[in-house]
């Protein structure tokens, strides 16, 4: 007998802020055999090229996603849904959001890592368009298991569309730049801002950019999509 078919949701997705954290905590304890601790979190997020992320319904937190800013591409580090709200959508709402910020020129890439076993991620993201790419052997601490190296490129055809999206504003919590405090307040916050979120995509220029591209970051190897994972 077939699953029956769950309504798909609408979230809001806005950037992660300190007091997210104890539901963005529960749902990592819910999700990860080997999950993040609170001070991964924060350790991870007050560096300068790391940003977090949440998925809000009815001003509940269901899902959140940390990633990294490079040069030419972000990497995912932790993506996960509420167990309750899993195959709704909001997973994909999450991975749309961030296909939103690529640009041809700039950032073009999205890259993962996945456990070899973890088939329902795997098929998660590949449905979205991601490809593996590469086999990384013993990638995590906790077991000597190997990953898969995931990739969404933009391709011509989607650079477009995803331009026209952003003309038209459906990138929903982009704010006048006027309204962001420094870079120094912010991280009290856990985060730091995102270039592609301001206002006409100006490019943040209160500090070198190697130091946001390149910030040495040590986070946990610990899962990568390991689970009881059913798939955002």
């Amino acid at each position: 007998m077939n699953a029956p078919h769950k309504q798909s949701l609408s979230v809001h997705i806005r950037w992660m802020i300190r007091r997210d954290m104890p539901e963005v905590i529960d749902i990592e304890q819910r999700s990860f055999e080997f999950p993040w601790s609170e001070d991964d979190f924060i350790r991870c997020l007050r560096q300068r090229n790391c940003i977090g992320m949440v998925a809000e319904h009815s001003e509940r937190v269901i899902g959140f996603m940390i990633y990294e800013l490079h040069k030419n591409r972000l990497h995912i580090l932790n993506f996960a849904v509420h167990p309750d709200f899993a195959r709704r959508g909001v997973g994909e709402q999450m991975v749309h959001k961030l296909i939103s910020k690529l640009a041809p020129q700039r950032r073009s890439r999205i890259m993962l890592e996945v456990r070899e076993t973890n088939l329902p991620a795997q098929l998660f993201f590949k449905q979205l368009g991601f490809r593996a790419i590469s086999l990384l052997r013993e990638f995590y601490e906790d077991t000597p298991e190997d990953a898969y190296l995931m990739q969404f490129r933009l391709e011509p055809a989607a650079a477009e569309a995803t331009r026209s999206t952003r003309l038209a504003g459906e990138v929903s919590d982009a704010q006048p730049a006027i309204s962001f405090p420094p870079p120094r307040y912010f991280d009290s916050e856990l985060g730091c801002h995102d270039p592609a979120d301001r206002a006409g995509r100006a490019p943040f220029r209160r500090r070198p950019v190697r130091q946001l591209y390149f910030a040495p970051l040590a986070i946990p190897r610990r899962h990568g999509f390991s689970r009881r994972y059913g798939g955002p």
